[in-house]
């Protein structure tokens, strides 16, 4: 009788403490977008990945207020990507899902509704007035909200979201 108490108050406390955990943190790479066969991640060299997108329909250069030299912006249709330079090359560091015509690789877009994002990401490391805010090693996925409805996505580096 002992064994069996111990065993169901053990699972008692175990539950509650589970209950109360803070969100996992994903892998580094868990959050990646994925136009084509292109996969695009935060903290990736910009280069490969911007010859694969291929033309950009606008570019934007400016000094960077969170890194040395300049950000570059480069804009697709439905997707933005943005870069900083460091050791002589560039590095994404932010990218933008611009329209409802692309989604991350969960699914969700543009338009979708909050509870899509919960049931695809589960419950947010962080969370603002309008945003979930997802960790995945160095980066962060925010997906901002009107109401109830995404009205933006963005992959962001870590040193962007912690400053």
């Amino acid at each position: 009788m002992k064994k069996v108490f111990c065993l169901l108050l053990s699972a008692v406390l175990l539950l509650g403490l589970t209950a109360c955990a803070k969100p996992e943190e994903k892998e580094a790479d868990a959050y990646t977008y994925k136009s084509g066969s292109t996969v695009i991640a935060v903290g990736n060299e910009a280069s490969p990945i911007l010859e694969k997108l291929g033309s950009y329909l606008d570019y934007d250069e400016s000094s960077s207020c969170f890194f040395s030299g300049k950000d570059k912006i480069y804009v697709y249709a439905s997707l933005e990507v943005r870069t900083y330079p460091e050791n002589g090359k560039d590095y994404v560091y932010m990218l933008r899902l611009l329209d409802d015509t692309v989604a991350t690789q969960e699914g969700i877009r543009i338009g979708s509704s909050r509870s899509d994002v919960t049931k695809a990401y589960g419950d947010a490391h962080k969370q603002t007035a309008n945003s979930l805010i997802y960790k995945g090693g160095d980066m962060y996925l925010e997906i901002f909200f009107s109401g109830d409805t995404v009205n933006e996505i963005q992959y962001q580096h870590a040193y962007v979201q912690e400053k």
